[in-house]
């Protein structure tokens, strides 16, 4: 009888191991920007760092590392470029993994709030790190059928 039990207890166990979803990877790196965080005084500061410019209204540059994409945007109308946005892509992360992402990293949701239009959703909410006391605003949202977990870094002029 026991052993009838324990073998209807692992069949239940090995299809809710089966039924789960494939969660999204994030990188170790996402956090490691130390390279990143050097004060940079010009453009030219960040082409040397591998930053390329793009088009548009503000400076946009873009630093492809593996699966992460990392965007810089800076206002030229800033004398300083210490006030700096970093917008970090990773791809293909589900959006339960958002609960992950903040355990893995001992971060704290501040604020949160989900909203769509046309036929993408967008999550976003804002997390603090305590190691490091920064605050990061964070964003899901799905991008041609493919789910991105995007970490926005504000560092204060």
């Amino acid at each position: 009888m026991v052993n009838k039990w324990l073998f209807y207890a692992l069949c239940i166990v090995f299809l809710f191991s089966c039924n789960q979803k494939k969660k999204g990877i994030i990188s170790s790196e996402l956090f490691n920007t130390e390279n990143l965080n050097q004060e940079i005084k010009s453009v030219n500061d960040l082409k040397s760092q591998g930053f390329n410019p793009m088009e548009g209204n503000i400076l946009l540059l873009e630093k492809v590392n593996k699966d992460i994409i990392v965007h810089l945007q800076v206002d030229p109308d800033f004398n300083d470029l210490r006030c700096k946005i970093w917008s970090i892509k990773i791809k293909s992360i589900d959006i339960e993994f958002v609960s992950d992402f903040l355990l893995k990293y001992d971060l704290h949701m501040i604020s949160s709030r989900c909203y769509s239009y046309t036929e993408n959703s967008t999550c976003q909410f804002s997390v603090f790190n305590p190691k490091n006391n920064k605050v990061y605003i964070c964003e899901v949202f799905v991008e041609d059928d493919t789910p991105t977990l995007k970490v926005i870094y504000f560092i204060p002029r």
